[in-house]
């Protein structure tokens, strides 16, 4: 027992550090969020594969001129997420006709990259009562129908739709 007080006493000439008791919250942009959920659902693979859909994908989901035996490095993939996910942000901004959030833009952004302008349309413009008609609450409505991927519904489509 009489070290302790020989180590404590030793040790209260030396400088004590306190931490803070505040913790510092840092925001997360939604198009980060969305960026890091798109990087989720769709998962690295460095081989090409045909995915659920039949379309030959690598990397991150992208898919544009993949053939069998073609190989990505992680950093190669995100560069091309990126790349596709400011794409599919500039089709949401020339093809949506009203305000948004940004969570919204990031929410339609991940959508366009996953089901394509083509489905975007449909979704904000086919008919007068969607989002360009001023009807946001269509979209709540209408996105989670876009779940099927091969001819199936997909449980992985169905939780990224509602999230």
């Amino acid at each position: 027992m009489e070290i302790l007080p020989a180590i404590i006493q030793k040790q209260e000439n030396v400088p004590l550090l306190v931490k803070p008791n505040r913790v510092y919250k840092t925001e997360v942009s939604p198009w980060d969020k969305m960026f890091a959920r798109v990087k989720h659902y769709e998962s690295f693979k460095s081989k090409a594969y045909r995915c659920s859909g039949g379309v030959m994908t690598i990397g991150y989901g992208h898919t544009k001129n993949v053939k069998w035996g073609d190989t990505i490095t992680e950093a190669e993939a995100l560069k091309l997420l990126e790349e596709e996910l400011l794409l599919a942000k500039s089709h949401v901004l020339r093809i949506v006709k009203v305000p948004l959030t940004e969570n919204q833009l990031a929410s339609l952004t991940s959508f366009t990259f996953n089901c394509g302008q083509g489905s975007l349309r449909k979704l904000v413009c086919e008919k007068k009562n969607r989002l360009n008609g001023g009807n946001y609450k269509s979209v709540e409505v209408v996105m989670p129908q876009y779940r099927m991927a091969g001819g199936k519904v997909r449980k992985g489509l169905e939780l990224r739709r509602k999230w």
